[in-house]
């Protein structure tokens, strides 16, 4: 941190990155600015998380424009991505993905938080570990069981839910590089049948994928650190020696 400096605030940086179109890099036209093709947009997410290393910037880029918005826009109605993605490559919308959940079983499969099927929707009940940038976004996607037992790969659904949904209660606290992690608490969040991400049962395959993407993102991001603490240029200041 030392070496990197100070980070620019959030509040000024997500505007600047907004402006520049690097929030939409990732999303088809018209949602996104630049519509890159995908290896186009693989490659510039790879230099844009590199270059957040290299500052040690605690920003939602990887959480929310590279595994959330992505996935919205595969999976999402027409509906829904015109609501959510002009916003989310605006910089006004953070969306971020809700799927880890403690107990054992580390795996994407295991999932035990309910979404019961209601009237003209559903009921979701659960808790979700980890969930990166939780405090500051709008909305969540988050993965829940809609049928079968906790790790079967059949009947897992995602779903739109909004941060100031009743029901949904957010905590967060600092990781280990300064960003924010969270916890999700869901009791009796209900939802239109309008907020299912996909289409039902069906989903792991779409959650496999976008946290795939993310992790590689997050080894981009590391090697922008890496980059940074090891340039032989600065290695008199992290010995301590002025």
């Amino acid at each position: 941190r030392r070496l990197a400096g100070e980070p620019v605030p959030l509040d000024r940086l997500w505007p600047q990155l907004a402006d520049m179109g690097v929030l939409g890099i990732n999303l088809p036209s018209p949602h996104g600015v630049m519509d890159l093709g995908a290896q186009e947009a693989a490659i510039a997410s790879h230099l844009v998380a590199q270059a957040m290393g290299k500052t040690l910037a605690t920003d939602p880029f990887i959480s929310c424009c590279v595994v959330a918005s992505p996935l919205l826009a595969s999976l999402g109605t027409t509906a829904q991505k015109d609501v959510l993605l002009h916003a989310v490559a605006a910089g006004s919308t953070r969306i971020t993905l809700a799927h880890a959940e403690g107990g054992p079983g580390s795996d994407l499969i295991t999932i035990h938080t309910q979404a019961r099927t209601i009237d003209g929707g559903y009921c979701l009940n659960g808790h979700k570990l980890g969930v990166l940038d939780a405090q500051g976004a709008t909305h969540f996607i988050v993965a829940a069981r809609t049928d079968g037992a906790p790790d079967d790969e059949e009947g897992v659904s995602l779903f739109l839910v909004a941060s100031n949904q009743p029901g949904l209660s957010v905590r967060s606290s600092l990781g280990f590089d300064g960003g924010d992690v969270g916890e999700l608490q869901l009791d009796n969040v209900k939802l239109d049948a309008a907020a299912l991400l996909g289409p039902q049962d069906k989903a792991l395959a779409a959650l496999h994928h976008a946290v795939h993407r993310g992790m590689a993102a997050l080894v981009s991001e590391a090697s922008g650190a890496m980059e940074m603490v090891g340039d032989p240029g600065q290695y008199p200041f992290t010995r301590g020696i002025h």
